[in-house]
């Protein structure tokens, strides 16, 4: 990080003598610089007469173009009727400050040396060259903090002011940030002006985590159900509709017998009860479907890859009959979890999933009390900006 303070000043250093009204009209009475202002841009000379009145101090908040402005520098100078043409030593009429490279969380009010000038009529000038990040979505990548008064934040070609990307869903994505923040102090001609190949953007929302794969299919496991049916002479006992005769009905003694003339005769022979089973059938229910992948990170200053939400697991496999006589009928696996939503690109919010929500995009410009000008499209801008 490089920050640069420069002044339009000091005009009349300490020890000058012989102060023309020419030179203090020439050095004061201008017209607002042309935009957009380049560092060092001075307006037109306002020809024609100069009075006293014209070289006050101006403290009115509302005038956009203090011939003379208030500020730190310009304190000897009187704002009323006690003025003096020595006051005028050492005075200033601009302040400007340049930001280079790479500046995290950049508090535009207390990072550079406003000499307590961020709230007085002089006006102010920020360009922003390098790029201002943020990594935490409850973050900004550059925050106005304090009151401030004639103050523009210039965003130059080239430079950024980037938020942080919402997280991936699990289950609901994360919310996109803010990238500049001007916290609402009642402000007086607070600008943002954006050039083009500048960049403001907010932080895209992450996407939602997807469902749960449907479970699979149901199988069926049997184990033999038992009993005995008994016997009889010359019969084996009936197991009954259902049911299957496995073993039993061995032969036993002789049964159905007559004796004549001291002879006996038998004509058959018991039966050993019959033994009988079924099977009964239990309901499996089939594998658990897979989690649902997390969604996917929403674009930030901390993340440029890609936006797709993550792969659903495998469902898990049928159980079968492990602890059952056998089994009647497989069942199936459980279905692959969603794929979670995608995450939202710059300033988008980001996608659902099956399970949870996607997160809202982070504003380009957030806060009150200031107003957005310049080159205002797609390109410089994403995200919401107005207050």
């Amino acid at each position: 990080m490089a920050i640069t303070v420069s002044k339009d000043g000091l005009y009349f250093p300490s020890g000058t003598n012989n102060i023309k009204w020419s030179q203090l009209r020439d050095t004061f009475k201008r017209n607002a610089p042309s935009e957009p202002q380049e560092q060092g841009s001075l307006g037109t000379i306002i020809s024609g007469p100069i009075s006293a009145s014209d070289l006050l101090r101006e403290t009115d908040r509302s005038n956009t173009n203090p011939y003379v402005p208030d500020c730190t520098e310009n304190a000897d100078i009187g704002s009323s009727t006690d003025w003096k043409v020595s006051q005028m030593r050492d005075s200033i009429k601009y302040y400007w400050v340049t930001l280079t490279g790479t500046n995290d969380n950049f508090d535009l009010d207390a990072n550079p040396n406003w000499n307590s000038n961020i709230d007085k009529t002089i006006v102010k000038r920020i360009y922003i060259e390098g790029d201002c990040g943020t990594d935490w979505y409850l973050g900004n990548a550059a925050r106005l903090s304090v009151r401030s008064c004639n103050f523009t934040i210039d965003v130059e070609s080239g430079g950024s002011i980037l938020a942080a990307g919402g997280t991936g869903g699990n289950p609901n994505g994360g919310n996109g940030g803010n990238a500049l923040q001007i916290d609402n102090h009642a402000h007086e001609n607070v600008r943002v002006w954006v050039r083009s190949g500048g960049q403001i953007y907010g932080g895209g929302g992450g996407g939602g985590k997807g469902n749960t794969g449907g479970t699979g299919c149901s199988g069926t496991c049997w184990d033999y159900e038992y009993k005995t049916v008994g016997s009889g002479c010359n019969y084996c006992g009936d197991c009954g509709s259902g049911w299957e005769r496995y073993g039993g009905c061995a032969q036993g003694g002789l049964c159905n017998c007559f004796s004549s003339w001291g002879w006996t005769s038998c004509s058959g022979r018991y039966r050993s009860d019959a033994q009988c089973r079924r099977k009964v059938y239990t309901t499996i229910a089939g594998g658990s479907g897979g989690a649902g992948g997390n969604g996917g990170p929403g674009r930030g200053h901390n993340y440029g890859g890609s936006l797709g939400g993550a792969s659903g697991s495998a469902g898990a496999g049928w159980g079968g009959c492990s602890g059952y006589d056998g089994t009647g009928s497989n069942g199936c696996q459980g279905d692959t979890g969603q794929t979670g939503g995608n995450g939202g690109d710059w300033g988008q919010n980001g996608s659902p999933g099956g399970l949870g929500n996607g997160g809202n995009a982070g504003r380009a410009i957030a806060g009150g009390s200031y107003s957005v000008v310049g080159t205002i499209n797609s390109n410089t801008i994403k995200g919401l900006y107005n207050p």
